[in-house]
């Protein structure tokens, strides 16, 4: 788990807030939940839990897929987040699932 939010983290520096120095981080006040899918038929690893603005007060939940594809020996990396304050989050958590998942990847050979 520990990896998986170091190498998360790493990627949320490119998301900025207007702030000076803020950027998302991996909201650890509780655990990030992680389970093995398939998308079509690649082995994935779908993460769930919070996010927040590192030196700012914005947050909300994410999704993460870590995807395997073995025909092009490569690693894809798929995250949503959502930051709507003093609305319920679920069916935007549940929209961006479906547009992840039914991603198709081609070969840029």
């Amino acid at each position: 788990d520990e990896i998986f939010i170091q190498r998360r983290n790493s990627f949320g520096e490119y998301v900025t807030g207007e702030i000076e120095n803020s950027y998302m981080i991996t909201d650890t006040i509780i655990p990030v939940l992680h389970k093995e899918i398939l998308i079509n038929e690649l082995y994935a690893i779908e993460s769930r839990g919070l996010w927040r603005l590192k030196n700012d007060f914005m947050g909300g939940p994410f999704i993460n897929y870590t995807i395997y594809d073995k025909e092009f020996d490569r690693i894809i990396t798929l995250e949503g987040f959502v930051y709507a304050p003093g609305k319920k989050k679920r069916n935007k958590i549940r929209e961006l699932e479906t547009i992840l998942t039914s991603l198709n990847f081609i070969s840029q050979n």
